[in-house]
């Protein structure tokens, strides 16, 4: 496979990545396993908004590497917009070095 098609396959894969529950067992949308498991990515983070099922209608995030969960957030937020905000600074914390 060329790399822009490996590419555009990781690409598609990430974004076909929705968890469906937080605490407890969490449930992924199908997606392709050996995509999942490459570690030559350009962008090894991902992040993922997720409704929780207690207390209903509250959102959070969590911040993977190469697929496995590297951090998460530790308060709920009661909008899906405010969780994604929250996991984007807390990306962009990560990415720029600060708080290492």
């Amino acid at each position: 496979m060329n790399p822009l098609a490996l590419s555009n396959a990781v690409r598609a894969m990430q974004s076909s990545m929705v968890m469906v529950r937080c605490g407890g067992m969490e449930e992924a949308a199908a997606a392709p396993y050996m995509a999942a498991m490459s570690n030559d990515t350009q962008h090894p983070y991902s992040l993922e908004i997720s409704a929780c099922d207690r207390p209903a209608g509250h959102f959070t995030w969590a911040i993977r590497k190469n697929g496995k969960l590297f951090q998460r957030a530790d308060r709920l937020q009661t909008t899906e917009e405010a969780a994604e905000r929250s996991g984007l600074a807390a990306l962009e914390k990560l990415l720029s070095g600060r708080d290492r």
